[in-house]
């Protein structure tokens, strides 16, 4: 796996640009029933296949990075964002890219779901007292040629990041929502699921923290 300071910038990392902008946020719903054939649906890869990169801002100098990774929890591969910040004279704050490939075929609808949930500094038990700043994950699916599939995105604090919608806040275990974001395949092709954590410029101790699990491909013909 590709540490979040020293990745390559391949060519699916020119693809999926470093921009944050205002998704459409799909929230808590169904996964449609799959129509076609398991053997028809693509999975994505296994955690240590996914590429990670910083492609902006920086993490703080104090940050162990190596707790911005793919980690197993509970037994399921979960993308976890935490004990890291992004110091205050970084104007746009950090950003964190992970994402892997995946086939797609014309004319055929897939949904990628993914359960997330937001928790608190461990820094403090208390939300209201932690020093802490708000964080924002976006998933985003991306065709070969640059162009965004779709997107849907997600936040510890929504109030601070536009478009996004609230995670399930908790101090302790994480308490799991579902989301997803689906698209019609219009050609076949290789397109790039990424997910890009933002961390919001704060002069505070630590930004909240993000676990993401692995997503989940179905489709329908």
């Amino acid at each position: 796996m590709t540490s979040p300071s020293d990745a390559p910038l391949r060519r699916r990392a020119l693809l999926r640009g470093v921009a944050w902008t205002a998704p459409v946020v799909g929230i808590a719903v169904a996964a449609p029933a799959i129509a076609a054939s398991l053997q028809e649906c693509p999975t994505l890869p296994a955690a240590e296949e996914w590429e990670t990169t910083m492609p902006s801002g920086a993490l703080d100098a104090e940050t162990d990075t190596s707790t911005t990774s793919w980690q197993n929890r509970d037994g399921v591969d979960t993308w976890i964002s935490q004990r890291n910040s992004s110091p205050d004279d970084i104007v746009q704050g950090a950003t964190i890219f992970t994402d892997a490939e995946l086939p797609v075929v014309a004319g055929v609808t897939y949904t990628i779901s993914f359960e997330a949930a937001g928790q608190w500094s461990a820094e403090s038990a208390d939300p209201e007292a932690a020093e802490t700043a708000g964080q924002a994950m976006q998933l985003t699916v991306t065709g070969a040629d640059g162009g965004s599939l779709a997107r849907t995105a997600v936040a510890t604090r929504p109030e601070d990041f536009n478009g996004t919608e609230a995670l399930p806040m908790s101090e302790g275990d994480p308490v799991w929502q579902t989301y997803s974001v689906t698209f019609t395949a219009t050609q076949d092709e290789t397109v790039t699921v990424g997910m890009s954590n933002l961390l919001r410029e704060s002069s505070d101790t630590y930004n909240d923290d993000v676990l993401v699990r692995m997503p989940l491909v179905t489709c329908e013909v």
